[in-house]
C-alpha cells in the first residue's frame, strides 16, 4: 500500500426502528463527556447522531463510533479548529500585521523574496503584483507530514506517517506599514505510487482534494478520522509557522545588510 492511500471504506446500514428518547439521552451523553464543543464539533456529533436515526449505524455501532471519537478528542488535546469564511463556507487564514519603522517598499520587497526562497522560481508562482496597489497574489505550497491509520489486509490496524502537498493561495495586501496575509483555496495534492495486488498491477495515480472535503470527519470510515484530524491539525500549525516566518524575515530586513 502506498505511504498516502486511502483505507478501504465500508458502511453498514442495518435497518432498525429507532426510539428517539434514546437517541436524545445517547447524545447528551456524548456530548457531556467531551471537552468544550465548537461549532464544528457539535456539527460532527449531530452527524453521528443523524447515521443513527436513519438507521445507517445500529445502537451498538452508535456508542462505539462516540467512544473513538471522544478517545481522538482527548489524543489530539482538542478538535482542530480552523478559521472558516463563513460567507463561502471555507477554510480561510487571514492575519494582520503591523511593522513600525518600516515603509510599503520594503515589506514589498521582502514578501518577494521571502517567496522566492519558500516557493522557487516566481515567474511560475506569481499571479499578480502591483507595488502602487500594495498588492500581492501567489499560488503557494508546502508539504505535510500527518499520522494515519490503515486497515491490514488480514484484520486489525497500522499507523503510518503519511505525506501530502498542501497548494493554496496567498493574497497579500499592504497599506502604509501594515500587511495583510490570506491564504486560501487550500487543496491537499496525494501522490500514490504504483504497486502490486496480487497479479493485479495497479498504476501510479495523483488525487487532489480541497480542504472542505474532509467534512465532516464523521462522514468517513472511522478507521480515517485519526488521519483527517491529524491533517487538520498539521495544516493549522504549518500555517501559522509560515506566517511567524514571514513576519520574521521582514523584520530581519536590517540585519542582511548588517556587514
Amino acid at each position: 500500500m502506498s505511504d498516502n492511500q486511502y483505507p478501504v471504506k465500508s458502511l453498514i446500514k442495518p435497518n432498525i426502528i429507532l426510539d428517539m428518547k434514546r437517541i436524545i439521552l445517547l447524545l447528551a451523553v456524548i456530548i457531556y463527556s467531551l471537552p468544550v464543543l465548537s461549532q464544528t464539533e457539535e456539527i460532527e456529533l449531530k452527524n453521528l447522531s443523524d447515521k443513527y436515526a436513519s438507521g445507517e449505524i445500529t445502537l451498538e455501532q452508535y456508542r462505539k463510533m462516540g467512544k473513538d471519537w471522544q478517545d481522538l478528542i482527548k489524543f489530539f488535546e482538542g478538535f482542530p479548529t480552523l478559521p472558516v469564511n463563513k460567507e463561502y463556507n471555507q477554510v480561510e487564514f487571514i492575519n494582520m500585521f503591523e511593522f513600525p519603522n518600516t515603509d510599503k517598499q520594503i515589506i514589498y520587497d521582502r514578501i518577494m523574496e521571502w517567496s522566492a526562497i519558500n516557493f522557487g522560481n516566481l515567474s511560475s508562482v506569481l499571479h499578480y503584483s502591483n507595488f502602487e496597489n500594495g498588492k500581492i497574489i501567489l499560488k503557494g505550497f508546502f508539504e505535510i507530514y500527518y499520522t494515519e491509520d490503515f486497515k491490514l489486509f488480514f484484520g486489525g490496524k497500522q499507523e503510518q506517517t503519511s505525506k501530502v502537498r498542501c497548494n493554496n493561495t496567498y493574497v497579500f495586501t499592504i497599506k502604509n506599514n501594515k500587511l495583510k496575509m490570506e491564504v486560501q483555496d487550500l487543496i491537499y495534492h496525494y501522490f500514490y505510487r504504483s504497486y502490486l495486488v496480487g497479479s493485479t498491477y495497479i498504476p501510479a495515480s495523483e488525487l487532489d482534494q480541497p480542504i472542505h472535503t474532509l467534512y465532516p470527519i464523521t462522514n468517513s470510515d472511522p478507521i480515517e478520522w485519526k488521519g483527517r484530524l491529524d491533517l487538520l491539525k498539521q495544516t493549522n500549525t504549518l500555517l501559522s509557522l509560515q506566517m511567524l516566518s514571514l513576519v520574521k524575515f521582514i523584520n530581519n530586513r536590517p540585519f542582511d545588510y548588517d556587514f
